[in-house]
């Protein structure tokens, strides 16, 4: 009702309340100016919202004021010609706004006299989105024509006239630039006139048929014997609109470019940091790229000609290669997982997609496959399930070990009260015996708690070297006089690490690489600088660019060796080599994975069968 009031306290529309109500309620901004002094006078509701103005401020306004100043002398031109009834329709009228936004409206305007007063009554559209796709149109348009002037492949426009004549409309400059010739200097012309030697062939009539019945029309080669033209050329007609044809055409004489476009496909190809290997129809090796020669260890020389197979690991059988192939020769491709062998016998996994490659008549010639080496990403996957188990076992650990601590030391008291107590030789016996039971299952239960601590790290920066020798005598005493301690020391290498565990760590590594052997022996230690994870692969060559700078302590022994079974299973909890489980319950090396994950690190296990075992320990490394 505010607005209302204004209203007519302002304006007296000379119109009914049904008409007032429409404006109000009008979708369009309206607003109206005195003609002599461009003052605002009304603007309805979709006007304020136009301007982000109340009626308020918005009375107090000239049409100036929401004007942009370098557009004031248009719109005021606008204004007064329409204030003289010159024309309804002011078009791209720009408007700002309380924002400083500016939108473009169209504005239709009438004067009339309301309360004596000269004015004019306009009505806005908002076609600043117009305008833009409008723009946008004519830019694509620009570009479209741009485009087509930019093209290396030339490109005529001819148009038939009354008497069927085709009329050289217009050429790009490639087809200068390709025929040796100033072709514009020939618009106007017929196509005979322009190039004398298609006169009675079939282009002339291919042309007129595609400018007349639509299609395209496709010559493979089209030789012009005068001086000017002389060469291959692919020719291709389409209907540009009815009666006008485009004639698209390139020389295929010349070499240069298509050995251009080879070198840049073999250099995608070769910087790849995936492995490419093409192979014929029958499988038969013709291409592999160095990212192949790098992973395999295979070079391209001793690659070509092999028949694929020879990659084989043996972990496959003849039925998934049949299936593979099977889904080849339907002409699709195939994606999989594959295990290789290289060239030094390792094995490795793959993530493979082979596609069949067709010539132009639709047969496959050839099959590409894109290798990427993701055994380090399996070993991941394993090591976070593994992990994970860990974790569950440890809260399960904890669990007994806390259980069965609180037993024990109800049976431990009571036995020693009988052996102290009883006068029967064989009752202290047994009790005894007890006692020396409890004490086993006692130290077991320390084990457990050892494997699922979770109390906080106390960590402090460590020079591992320092660290290690400072353990040296307690480390030979620990191990047997027939085996011999080495030592291998980077002196600068420091980890932040929680003295005791790290420490319990080492002691656990030392007795587990001196159990293992048999006689007389030795256990080698080294401290070195490396990275996670390539160098927990031992001898592995780094394949990840996001390695972290790590410390890596190695613990090496010369006794029996472990399997690969063995080998991967050696961290489980309970997990044991050892002959005599009632000492070793298998806890040793689960609680070092535990102490070492904690301190951010991993653990990983090389060995063979009467080769010994290489325990190594990667840490972050603290420079």
């Amino acid at each position: 009702m505010a607005k209302q009031n204004k209203l007519s306290k302002n304006v007296s529309l000379p119109t009914p309340e049904m008409a007032r109500v429409s404006i109000e309620r009008c979708a369009d901004a309206m607003m109206l100016g005195d003609i002599e002094t461009l003052d605002l006078i009304y603007a309805n509701p979709a006007a304020e919202r136009m301007l982000g103005r109340p009626l308020q401020e918005i009375l107090g306004m000239k049409v100036t004021d929401i004007t942009p100043e370098k557009d004031v002398p248009y719109v005021l031109d606008q204004f007064a010609r329409q204030a003289k009834g010159e024309f309804p329709l002011a078009r791209n009228i720009p408007i700002i706004d309380a924002s400083k936004n500016v939108k473009i409206y169209d504005v239709h305007s009438v004067p009339a006299q309301i309360d004596g007063r000269e004015c004019l009554i306009g009505s806005f559209r908002d076609v600043t989105e117009k305008i833009k796709v409008e723009k946008e149109l004519l830019d694509g348009e620009e570009r479209f024509r741009l485009a087509i002037q930019s093209l290396p492949m030339g490109l005529f426009h001819y148009r038939l006239d009354e008497s069927d004549s085709l009329i050289l409309a217009g050429a790009n400059p490639a087809c200068s630039k390709i025929l040796g010739i100033s072709v514009n200097d020939h618009v106007g012309q017929t196509l005979e006139d322009v190039f004398p030697p298609l006169a009675g062939t079939e282009i002339p009539v291919a042309y007129r048929t595609v400018a007349k019945e639509g299609g395209v029309w496709a010559k493979e080669q089209v030789s012009y014997k005068d001086d000017r033209i002389d060469g291959a050329y692919e020719v291709v007609a389409f209907q540009l609109k009815p009666r006008e044809v485009g004639v698209l055409f390139w020389d295929v004489t010349e070499k240069k470019k298509a050995e251009e476009d080879m070198r840049r496909v073999m250099a995608a190809i070769n910087g790849m940091g995936e492995s490419v290997l093409i192979a014929d129809k029958r499988g038969i090796i013709q291409y592999v790229n160095p990212c192949f020669e790098e992973l395999t260890g295979y070079s391209l020389a001793e690659m070509i000609g092999k028949p694929v197979r020879s990659l084989k690991s043996g972990v496959h059988d003849d039925e998934f290669y049949s299936k593979v192939w099977e889904v080849l020769a339907e002409g699709t491709a195939w994606s999989g997982h594959f295990v290789n062998r290289k060239k030094d016998g390792s094995l490795f996994h793959e993530r493979a997609t082979i596609s069949p490659v067709r010539n132009d008549a639709g047969d496959v010639v050839n099959y590409v496959a894109v290798k990427r080496d993701v055994t380090h990403e399996l070993d991941l996957e394993k090591r976070v399930v593994r992990s994970q188990k860990m974790a569950s076992l440890g809260q399960f650990a904890h669990r007994v070990a806390h259980d069965v601590t609180n037993g024990l030391s109800t049976i431990l008291g009571s036995a020693e009260i009988i052996s102290r107590s009883t006068p029967d030789p064989a009752s202290k016996e047994m009790a005894d015996i007890i006692v020396s039971a409890v004490d086993r299952i006692a130290a077991l239960t320390t084990d457990l708690m050892g494997f699922a601590s979770t109390a906080k790290l106390s960590v402090k920066k460590q020079r591992l070297s320092k660290m290690i020798m400072g353990m040296s005598e307690m480390i030979d005493r620990t191990c047997h006089p027939n085996i011999k301690v080495s030592y291998e020391m980077d002196d600068e290498v420091y980890v932040k690490a929680d003295t005791s565990q790290l420490e319990q760590v080492i002691m656990h590594l030392v007795v587990n690489a001196t159990e293992a052997i048999e006689g007389v022996g030795a256990v080698r230690i080294t401290v070195g600088k490396g990275s996670m994870p390539a160098e927990l692969g031992l001898d592995a060559p780094a394949r990840s660019n996001s390695e972290i700078p790590a410390a890596i302590l190695s613990f090496v022994d010369d006794g029996p060796g472990l399997t690969i079974e063995e080998c991967a299973r050696a961290c489980e909890p309970f997990f044991s080599t050892k002959r005599d489980i009632r000492r070793n319950a298998g806890l040793g090396l689960a609680t070092v994975y535990g102490i070492v994950s904690r301190h951010d690190g991993d653990i990983a296990l090389s060995s063979a069968e009467g080769q010994g075992t290489t325990v190594r320990i990667a840490l972050p490394l603290v420079e």
